[in-house]
Formats: structure tokens, sequence, C-alpha cells
């Protein structure tokens, strides 16, 4: 079983402990039984989610359930991520906490990286500590998992969905960086 599977049962979890004032869960991972949930959610039945993919496993999943999605993937990579979150949806009948901005349908929102400065020269210097700060954590558990050091966590050998270094971030359009004429230009 993978990191998919206890993803799954955790989501399950949560929804559990969000819904009811005692958490009895019994999944295949995590096992609770009467544990009181002193606090409760302002919202009812729970906030909305939202759920971050750059793979059709996960946009669907998104769908499936009705959440608002964001995609990190790339342009062509978040075409057919949304496309897989939209179909989902429309199988399902709706979004669970349909927005009236949005069509009365779920939000759907791309995730990027932008660095503005008063020129691309200083955006780039400022950009490059952060972006590479991000792809290592970004990246951690798969390192982990080549070098041996992460047991048997499926995920860590899924290829990366995004560039490594800077300037192929920034020609894939991941990233974002320049002067504020630049990033509204490429926005």
């Amino acid at each position: 079983q993978g990191s998919r599977d206890i993803f799954e049962d955790a989501f399950d979890c949560v929804v559990g402990a969000l819904t009811s004032d005692r958490l009895n869960h019994s999944g295949p991972f995590f096992q609770y039984a009467e544990v009181p949930i002193a606090l409760q959610p302002l919202q009812r039945p729970y906030p909305p989610f939202w759920y971050g993919s750059s793979n059709v496993t996960g946009s669907t999943f998104a769908g499936d359930h009705g959440m608002h999605f964001v995609s990190s993937g790339t342009g062509a990579l978040a075409k057919g991520n949304i496309a897989a979150f939209r179909a989902a949806v429309a199988k399902r009948g709706g979004a669970a906490d349909p927005r009236p901005e949005f069509g009365g349908g779920p939000a759907i929102g791309g995730m990027r990286e932008i660095v503005v400065a008063e020129t691309d020269a200083e955006a780039l210097r400022i950009a490059r500590p952060a972006h590479d700060h991000l792809y290592a954590n970004q990246t951690y558990l798969r390192r982990q998992h080549q070098a041996g050091r992460a047991g048997n966590l499926a995920i860590a050998v899924a290829p990366p969905t995004r560039a490594g270094e800077l300037e192929d971030s920034i020609r894939e359009g991941s990233t974002i960086v320049g002067s504020p004429a630049k990033v509204l230009a490429e926005i």
C-alpha cells in the first residue's frame, strides 16, 4: 500500500473529526474510538477543502470530493489536470461548497512562484535562493528514498513534475520573475 492509500485514510479521518464531537474511525492505517473533539469548526459541516495537485490522480480525487482545486503543474500539465478535475466534479454532480463567483462551481486556481522587484536583475537575485530552498523542500522525500533512507515511501520515487533549476522553472512557466511590467505581461 502506498502513500495515496495512507492519505485517503487520513482524509477520511479528518473529515470524521470535523463532523462529530467524538471521533470514531476504523480505516486501514488509522483507528480511533471515542476520541473527544473539543473544538468544532465554525463553518458547517466543515470549512471548504482545497486540494493542490500536479497529477491526474490527485486532480480526480479533488473533483470526486467536490473540493476547490489548485494545479501546481506547468501550463500544459495544468490544462490536463484541470480537465480531469472538471470531469470528476461533473460526474459527482457539482462542488461540495459551490462558489457563486465561480458560476456556482468549485474555485480553480494555478500555483506559480512569483518574485517582483524594481528590476529583472534584482528579482532574479531574490528569486534564486528562494527557488532553490523551495525545490529542495519539495524533493526532500524523493532524495531520502533515493538514498535508501525513506523506507517504503512509494511517492518518493515519482518523477518530478517541475524543473529544479530556476532558469528551467522560468522557461516552463512555473516561476515568474522580473520587474512589475514583466511579471504583469507573463501573468
